[in-house]
């Protein structure tokens, strides 16, 4: 459920330095897709993932990035020239995200805190559509996309030991994207996201 995109656990960096924070997070997450029809994956599947990523910073704002990778297929329309062709499709993406989460409340040793999030983001997209008898569309596409992703969530940490912590964490993220894919230049990759994890 990456934000998109946001901090994790936090542990102390040093006993001379314990207003800094850095913290690492997995994450899974559904991604539900927005869009035209014909110009995006709204009518089909949502999208499944997996994102890492690690922060850095104080309690009351971190720097973060994130990698993650995402899966989704279905069934929808897409236009094959001027025509529209339902088609099954397979969609694969990497992306890289970075940018600041903010916590209005400065987060604590132990607790809960929450958090809203910025960031921009950079990916690898690759589709593939499952027909022999398309025109203008290509069977096999791939290309760069770019976007920005904005969320909010929150962080739980549920024990501590010396040196460390041990946080769940759950977050919402809007992500809005393009990349020139089934025949579209700017074919929309927007969704909202809702992940789900585990921080250190």
């Amino acid at each position: 459920m990456s934000v998109a995109s946001l901090p994790g656990c936090a542990h102390a960096e040093s006993s001379a330095n314990a207003a800094a924070f850095k913290s690492t997070r997995l994450q899974v997450f559904q991604i539900n897709y927005s869009g035209e029809k014909e110009k995006s994956f709204a009518e089909g599947g949502s999208g499944y993932g997996v994102e890492a990523y690690g922060d850095w910073g104080r309690p009351w704002g971190r720097l973060y990035t994130k990698a993650r990778a995402v899966q989704a297929s279905g069934r929808q329309a897409f236009l094959d020239g001027t025509t529209a062709s339902t088609l099954s499709y397979t969609y694969y993406q990497g992306q890289f995200e970075t940018g600041f989460a903010l916590f209005p409340i400065p987060a604590r040793d132990t607790g809960l805190a929450l958090y809203i999030s910025a960031g921009g983001d950079v990916s690898y997209n690759w589709l593939t559509l499952d027909s022999t008898t398309l025109t203008s569309l290509k069977r096999s596409d791939s290309s760069l996309g770019f976007g920005y992703a904005a969320g909010m969530g929150v962080e739980w940490t549920v024990s501590k030991g010396v040196g460390k912590r041990n946080v769940l964490t759950g977050e919402i993220t809007y992500r809005v994207e393009t990349a020139s894919l089934a025949g579209q230049s700017s074919f929309d990759l927007s969704g909202l996201a809702i992940h789900l994890g585990y921080g250190w």
